[in-house]
């Protein structure tokens, strides 16, 4: 008979050799010793997989599987949750450690000691350099009032002003934060497909020590590309809930107040965002990104022209879909992979076409079947093109 575990300790890596043994004996240290650690290995091209094999050898608790090709930490976390026997789940990246050896220990007291206990908890981090020498803390906020975290994430360009570092309740990690947080690659606390909200709290001991990277990842092209495309897509799906009038202005002030150290709640109404008005916002987010004319990828160019193509009045257009085979199914979590292959011209064909035909904009796709549908509807989510007067139709010759 298995003996109970309470933590399921889910840990992503991709060539962290030098700092996945640090992270994983931050772990063997606890003093709550109930725990299992699943090290998920993005498909490290170093000495990741000899080094996390010594462990293997001297602990049943961890256990390590490998991906053949590198998918991102997403995907990575995802193929982690068949294994998850635990209670209570936190992901621990492996250039990060738990901040003490008590982490656990005390994590089991606050999420299990009131009857209802909340569904997730949140800390303040602990920031170490690449040498691992404290350099500083970090403070956590928590979204208490959800019209109010909602506008301000809208505000702040999607970007989440919150966390995604936290102990979750197991059901509510197999559901409103792999919905959510790990398939489409927004904050864990908005859920856009129910009306619950999280319990969440915070409580008084730091989780982790968190690396601070010189070369962040949001530095590079892809990497760039890739964390837009969730900033976008969280304020798009805020944007069907949400107005900020004056939104440009009020982006400006809110950064004021943020250096002067000050809160600043929105102006906000419980309302939709024109179209008019959304294909100005997202223009004015992709701007903030690549304020230089000359990187700004062609993708976002042709994109806008459908955005702004969209908020126009128009004669309807219909993009024909039916003489392509979809084979991929893309989620927001597939963004690095769709973004290789759009860099490197290697898309699908009829995905390809998807993207030519988004500068001479559409309403209407039709394509051959159910399958190939559902497919679409996915990839315009992941291309955040789904907040738009667009409907995907079946061709009935093909469905007969």
């Amino acid at each position: 008979m298995q003996k109970e575990v309470i933590f399921s300790i889910i840990m992503p890596t991709y060539g962290d050799e030098k700092t996945i043994s640090a992270s994983i004996e931050s772990v063997i240290q606890q003093t709550e010793k109930s725990w299992e650690l699943i090290i998920s290995d993005d498909a490290s091209p170093d000495n990741t997989e000899s080094v996390v094999k010594t462990y293997l050898k001297n602990d049943s608790r961890i256990k390590y599987i490998k991906s053949r090709k590198n998918e991102d930490q997403l995907n990575a976390i995802l193929k982690s949750e068949k294994l998850i026997r635990g209670k209570y789940v936190f992901i621990l990246h492996s250039d990060d450690m738990f901040a003490n050896d008590e982490v656990l220990e005390k994590a089991k007291q606050k999420l299990g000691v009131n009857a209802t206990p909340p569904d997730t908890i949140v800390s303040d981090l602990e920031l170490i350099n690449e040498k691992s020498k404290l350099i500083g803390k970090q403070k956590v906020k928590v979204p208490t009032n959800k019209d109010q975290a909602s506008s301000l994430t809208l505000l702040w360009l999607g970007r989440n002003p919150y966390i995604d570092f936290a102990f979750w309740q197991k059901d509510v990690f197999l559901t409103t934060v792999t919905d959510n947080y790990l398939k489409w690659n927004t904050p864990f606390w908005l859920d856009f497909n129910s009306k619950k909200n999280l319990k969440i709290n915070k409580v008084d001991f730091p989780f982790i020590k968190y690396r601070v990277h010189e070369e962040n990842y949001k530095n590079n092209n892809l990497g760039k590309f890739c964390v837009l495309n969730g900033e976008l897509r969280t304020a798009i799906n805020l944007m069907k809930n949400y107005k900020i009038p004056f939104y440009c202005f009020q982006y400006y002030i809110f950064r004021l107040f943020n250096k002067l150290n000050l809160q600043y709640h929105p102006v906000f109404l419980k309302a939709s965002t024109s179209p008019k008005s959304q294909y100005k916002i997202i223009k004015f987010i992709i701007e903030k990104t690549y304020p230089d004319k000359n990187s700004f990828p062609i993708f976002f160019k042709e994109y806008l022209s459908f955005l702004k193509y969209q908020s126009q009045k128009h004669t309807k257009k219909t993009l024909d879909l039916t003489e392509y085979t979809f084979k991929e199914n893309l989620l927001g979590k597939d963004v690095r992979h769709f973004s290789r292959n759009l860099f490197d011209e290697k898309l699908n064909c009829g995905f390809e076409k998807i993207i030519q035909t988004l500068n001479s904009g559409f309403d209407v796709i039709i394509c051959k079947n159910k399958d190939d549908s559902e497919k679409i509807e996915n990839f315009i989510k992941l291309m955040n093109i789904h907040n738009v007067n667009l409907t995907i139709k079946i061709n009935k010759k093909e469905k007969q």
